[in-house]
């Protein structure tokens, strides 16, 4: 089971750290199930089909971006890793 691990703002507008999802195939479909659960990352993480700005979501460590994107492949013993646009000034 993929273990998605949640950080900041996302933390705390969905009340979850951390969870593992019954789930293979790609981060869209890992998004798409956490939707079908209850957690609206969908919404908060995704624009027109594709990350919005400023959003980063590493696959064992590694963006996305330079993957396959919302198409990289996600396996039961990955983690997958969202973070929010970074706040401050």
């Amino acid at each position: 089971m993929p273990k998605i691990l949640l950080f900041s703002t996302l933390r705390e507008k969905l009340g979850i750290k951390e969870l593992q999802l019954e789930v293979e195939g790609t981060v869209l479909d890992i998004l798409r199930e956490m939707e079908k659960i209850g957690y609206p990352v969908g919404d908060l993480v995704l624009k027109d089909g594709k990350v919005k700005r400023g959003f980063i979501i590493l696959v064992n460590g590694k963006n996305i971006v330079h993957l396959e994107g919302l198409s990289t492949r996600v396996g039961v013993a990955d983690k997958v890793a969202i973070f929010p646009p970074a706040g401050g000034g």
